[in-house]
């Protein structure tokens, strides 16, 4: 039977670090469109909608085809709101409202505007193979490990995986040879009842997916001239 699969673009009007960051227009798209644009393209998903908080958000997107079913409550839609609460009161709207419930659903953030079409396809073809998986998230290799990464507390430093001390790690960092990742943002795709009866976003079985593409998150307004540049020949994918 095939499977239910919806895109659900997160968007709140507030943001401190750049103010109506989603709204904000790279080369005449408004970063939110971008995201909408790409779930567009893709046949597997049925739906896009955007859960926003905000009346500008919710025009600009319903003018890209993303479906506006509800205006986000402001209890979920603060700076400490999580993901968990959004998407779940996403998923409790469509079953109370519309009888719908989707067996994926898809995550892809505003705030990461650079995608390829053909990622976003393997991706879903991926899951929709191992169904027994909770979650697919998208990650890159890290450059660094977490032995090399330490806190400062009370003027001390300690590492943040073991508390061991720099002297000490120095011969273990050398003699290791492993290979970490890190959760990029690229695309993030999650069994409804993962959130529904796990109560998370992610649950236990994951399947790593990783990206090699550089990935950008536009947070900064110094974010935004850098990916202007590169959403230029991008951009002619999307219109």
């Amino acid at each position: 039977m095939k499977k239910r699969i919806i895109c659900l673009i997160i968007a709140r009007g507030g943001s401190k670090s750049l103010p109506n960051k989603n709204i904000i227009k790279i080369n005449k798209i408004p970063l939110i469109g971008y995201s909408i644009l790409q779930a567009k393209q893709i046949k597997s998903i049925q739906r896009v909608i955007v859960s926003t908080d905000s009346e500008k958000i919710m025009k600009i997107s319903k003018n890209y085809g993303a479906e506006i079913l509800f205006k986000r409550p402001k209890k979920i839609s603060g700076d400490l709101s999580t993901d968990f609460e959004v998407f779940e009161h996403a998923i409790k709207w469509l079953k109370k409202n519309e009888n719908y419930k989707p067996d994926y659903i898809v995550d892809l953030r505003a705030p990461e505007p650079i995608r390829s079409i053909k990622k976003i396809k393997q991706a879903i073809n991926i899951i929709l193979r191992k169904q027994n998986a909770d979650s697919l998230r998208s990650m890159n290799e890290s450059k660094s490990s977490p032995e090399n990464m330490f806190q400062i507390k009370n003027g001390k430093y300690k590492n943040i995986i073991n508390n061991r001390s720099p002297l000490i790690l120095n011969n273990l960092i050398n003699s290791k040879n492993k290979k970490y990742f890190w959760q990029n943002g690229y695309i993030d795709i999650i069994k409804t009842d993962t959130i529904l009866k796990k109560k998370s976003m992610c649950g236990t079985k994951i399947i790593p997916f990783i990206t090699k593409e550089k990935t950008y998150t536009i947070d900064y307004k110094d974010d935004l001239e850098k990916i202007s540049k590169i959403l230029k020949p991008y951009k002619k994918l999307l219109i």
